[in-house]
């Protein structure tokens, strides 16, 4: 279910890939509401789509899900307006689950949405 001119909805991600002892420093340091920023990898050589998520004092705490970062990816790139926050932390859950991350914000024109739901090679499944 998704608009494909405009993107209003909250789409909740679990920041993936977080598993070190500086990470959990930084968790701790974490609070609901707290804005979150987001840097493209492309020459991630697990997903060419990749998207960081960071803090906004520039912390890594790792990467958008595969399942959504194809999604963001474009998001990002197309200069598409949006806003990230903490929406909730888990300290007891297992580390791709311990931040929820609110984004909301609009699609521009020149995101294809059709092209980014129908890349398949993306749209991967997340195993929780």
């Amino acid at each position: 279910m998704v608009d494909t001119s405009l993107w209003k909805r909250d789409e909740k991600s679990q920041a993936s890939g977080t598993r070190t002892k500086f990470w959990l420093k930084v968790l701790n340091q974490l609070q609901v509401g707290d804005s979150i920023e987001f840097a493209l990898d492309p020459e991630n050589v697990h997903d060419h789509r990749a998207v960081e998520v960071h803090t906004q004092s520039g912390d890594k705490l790792g990467f958008i899900p595969a399942f959504y970062s194809g999604w963001m990816f474009e998001i990002i790139a197309k200069n598409c307006s949006y806003e990230a926050k903490v929406e909730a932390i888990h300290p007891l859950a297992v580390d791709h689950r311990k931040v929820s991350i609110s984004i909301v914000g609009e699609v521009n024109r020149s995101v294809d949405i059709q092209e980014v739901l129908e890349d398949k090679d993306e749209l991967r499944v997340i195993m929780y």
